[in-house]
């Protein structure tokens, strides 16, 4: 009496036609892949701010409003500061300095090293000179808020008529060649040495004859 003998396991290639095999699976992304870059678009390899210029600028315009500048006031002063950061030139504001002194009235605290005043009892500032970028030898970094929320400034009510349009400006020229930077490096050598020019920087007084025609120029090359 014979018996059914085991049949063999076939090989794939002998598997009957329209058996159906195993496919080869896609491989997935792994999950621990790098997230794209949020900043490959944004400076320095455009004009868009990057994450970090945007976070310095937020904190940056929140210390200059506990300072007492107005929403606005810091909002431009932050944005000129990022351009200042840019080029590396080296300029400074009164309202990033820690020497800047807020009981009452902006008062340098540094009034020597800075050049401001020969005495300190005229190391006052005017509010145009505390609110403008410059070069300062006195300047030292202050604090800046560990966090600050995305800055917003105030808004501007509309004028009751509008303005008629005006032809668009064109940027200054923010080169370090530019002719105006000699001409306010010439301003604040004077300006070290002349205690008229001090004080007209403070709001007090005109500026001496050769004060006021260093001034002139520098105004007339920086605003083209």
């Amino acid at each position: 009496m014979k018996t059914a003998e085991p049949q063999k396991p076939q090989p794939p290639s002998t598997y009957p036609a329209g058996s159906k095999t195993a496919e080869p699976q896609k491989p997935q992304q792994a999950a621990n892949d790098a997230a794209p870059d949020p900043d490959s678009d944004c400076w320095p390899h455009s004009s868009a701010w990057n994450t970090s210029e945007i976070e310095l600028f937020n904190r940056r315009a929140a210390l200059f409003v506990r300072r007492g500048a107005s929403d606005s006031e810091a909002e431009r002063l932050a944005d000129t500061l990022v351009q200042c950061d840019r080029e590396g030139d080296g300029m400074h504001a009164c309202m990033e300095c820690r020497h800047l002194q807020t009981n009452g009235h902006w008062r340098c605290g540094n009034w020597q090293s800075a050049g401001v005043a020969v005495r300190a009892g005229d190391a006052g500032l005017a509010r145009a000179m505390a609110m403008q970028a410059q070069r300062c030898p006195g300047f030292a970094a202050a604090a800046l808020p560990a966090t600050a929320p995305p800055f917003v400034a105030a808004s501007v009510d509309p004028p009751t008529a509008p303005d008629p349009v005006q032809p668009q400006a064109s940027s200054p020229d923010r080169s370090p060649t530019a002719p105006w930077r000699e001409l306010d490096r010439a301003y604040l050598a004077h300006h070290a040495q002349c205690n008229a020019c001090q004080c007209a920087g403070r709001g007090y007084g005109e500026r001496c004859p050769a004060g006021a025609a260093l001034w002139a120029a520098y105004l007339a090359e920086s605003s083209i």
